[in-house]
């Protein structure tokens, strides 16, 4: 932990050196107190009982200690290591009864994943994601229904949310906190779907909304340092409750602070359009005209490094060097023209070499044919050998072809016996 000097008084934050808020912390001496003064004018005069869930280090709900009239203070946090340095915060900054909950609010109290982005402590959350850039939470958590701790601190006039994505999913599953009676709400609002589905919940539930958006850098930050982190990098939130409509202190108009009514998921979807995240340092200063042209320009994907630029034109050359040119091609087209020449020539035996093959393969089906009627004779031989008749007459021709005389005498018998009994014509 280490601890610095800030518009809160000596705040301990976790020792990260590229954790997001802690470098704004660093630089300004606080952290988005644009917001907290804007909550301590839309609150009803009188005192007020406030629940910060998702506190990080308590910058909100101190801070706003210091802009309004709080008799109370609950700051839920489920990050372990930042759970620690809140609560040395709140020991040594706050004057008014107050109790860290490290626990994470989700809905039903069901157990949840936690991941967070390593460059940015403050963004632990439960909502499923499917950033395979955010890292896990490993240490164990506690988790409970935003509705019992409502009821077991006696409950409140404020609920702040920051959980990253899961304040619909809470509010939805505890609607009871929406009715007449209950609290005023302060909700994160980020560029994300569901929060659309936010603002349909609290509009049908008879609550007021109102969308109101900060820069990030306030000029008149508690150290006066001027350089941005992120130019143009605007936070925003919902401010839904029952009271008075909210208004821009004349401070707060001054630093270019947004506040609209929204009235329906189309009116909070054109306010986040028109809210910039981003920009560039030099727009700072720009008149509305040169901002629309640079907006135009960025539509179409132009940057000023090539607005206008001459074309690069060829180095030029001398008649000596045009010549070495010329016969260098010339070269290379006659390399060319030989290797074209050569292709064909391949080409020509190719196709002759086709046409032998070609004469071989009819030779060669001729002689299938041959050898494919020679086997069917063999096949038909092979079963007259095979047959009775066959057989029984083989000792007969064996016998005469040894004895030759009764062969003959045997023929002119079957002779004289066929003339007798042929016929008469």
């Amino acid at each position: 932990m280490k601890s610095l000097d800030t518009r809160y008084g000596a705040l301990c934050v976790p020792e990260a050196a590229d954790d997001l808020i802690g470098r704004f912390l660093s630089a300004y001496g606080e952290w988005a107190h644009d917001e907290v003064r804007f909550v301590a004018n839309a609150l009803p005069r009188g005192p007020v009982r406030v629940l910060d869930v998702g506190s990080f280090v308590g910058t909100f709900g101190i801070g706003l200690t210091a802009e309004a009239e709080v008799s109370a203070l609950a700051f839920v946090e489920a990050n372990p290591v930042v759970a620690r340095a809140l609560r040395k915060n709140v020991e040594s900054l706050v004057r008014v009864p107050a109790s860290v909950i490290e626990a994470a609010v989700v809905p039903g109290g069901q157990e949840l994943t936690g991941r967070y982005d390593e460059s940015n402590l403050g963004s632990l959350s439960f909502a499923g994601t499917t950033d395979e850039t955010r890292v896990e939470l490993v240490s164990k958590t506690s988790f409970v229904r935003l509705s019992d701790i409502f009821r077991e601190h006696g409950g409140f006039d404020l609920i702040k949310m920051d959980v990253e994505g899961l304040e619909y999913s809470i509010l939805e599953s505890d609607r009871s906190l929406l009715l007449p009676g209950g609290p005023a709400f302060w909700l994160e609002c980020n560029e994300e779907p569901v929060v659309l589905d936010l603002a349909e919940l609290l509009i049908s539930a008879g609550l007021t909304v109102h969308y109101f958006a900060f820069p990030a850098f306030a000029p008149n930050n508690f150290h006066g340092e001027q350089a941005q982190i992120f130019p143009w990098a605007y936070e925003s939130g919902l401010w839904a409750s029952r009271g008075d409509t909210p208004s821009l202190s004349p401070l707060l108009a001054e630093h270019n602070c947004i506040l609209k009514t929204i009235s329906s998921r189309e009116d909070l979807r054109i306010a986040l359009w028109q809210t910039p995240r981003w920009g560039r340092v030099e727009w700072k200063d720009a008149s509305p005209t040169a901002l629309v042209a640079e907006a135009a320009h960025a539509a179409l994907r132009q940057e000023f490094d090539d607005f206008l630029a001459k074309p690069a034109r060829p180095p030029g050359l001398t008649f000596h060097e045009l010549r070495q040119e010329a016969a260098s091609l010339k070269n290379e087209l006659q390399s060319t023209q030989t290797m074209l020449d050569d292709s064909d020539r391949r080409r020509a035996d190719a196709e002759n070499k086709m046409r032998s093959l070609e004469a071989v393969l009819a030779v060669a089906k001729q002689f299938e044919s041959v050898v494919e009627r020679q086997r069917l004779e063999l096949s038909r031989l092979s079963a007259i050998e095979q047959s009775t008749y066959w057989r029984a007459g083989s000792r007969i021709r064996r016998f005469l072809s040894t004895h030759p005389k009764i062969k003959s005498a045997l023929r002119s018998l079957l002779t004289r016996i066929h003339r007798i009994l042929k016929p008469a014509k």
